[in-house]
C-alpha cells in the first residue's frame, strides 16, 4: 500500500503504538524503491527545535537534487523520473503553553 501511495503521489500519515513495525515497513519500502531508482528519499525527524528554516535547509542540501530556475524562483527535483519522498519519522511537536 505504501509503495502505491508513493507512486500516485498521495500523502500518507502512518500512526500507531510504539514497537508495531511502522518504521521498519517504511524503511524497507523506501530501500526497495530506492534500489529500483523510483525514488530519492529524504529522512527527517521533527522535534521541539525544528523550524521551517531548518526543514527547508535540510531539503535544499539533499545531494543529487536538480535545481530548475524559472522566473525568479527555483524548484528542487530529483533526476530523471524519480520522485522525492520526504519521510518524517517521530513527529514530536511542542505543546502550546
Amino acid at each position: 500500500m505504501l509503495d502505491n501511495c508513493i507512486k500516485i503521489e498521495n500523502p500518507l500519515f502512518l500512526t500507531g503504538e510504539t514497537g508495531t513495525g511502522k518504521t521498519m515497513i517504511i524503511n524497507n519500502t523506501l530501500d526497495k524503491m530506492t534500489k529500483l531508482k523510483q525514488i530519492m528519499p529524504q529522512n527527517m525527524t521533527f522535534s521541539a527545535n525544528a523550524s521551517s528554516y531548518n526543514i527547508q535547509m535540510a531539503v535544499e542540501q539533499k545531494q543529487g537534487l536538480i535545481t530548475q530556475r524559472k522566473q525568479g524562483s527555483f524548484t528542487l527535483m530529483p533526476p530523471g523520473s524519480m520522485k522525492l519522498v520526504i519521510y518524517v519519522d517521530d513527529v514530536n511537536m511542542p505543546t502550546k503553553e
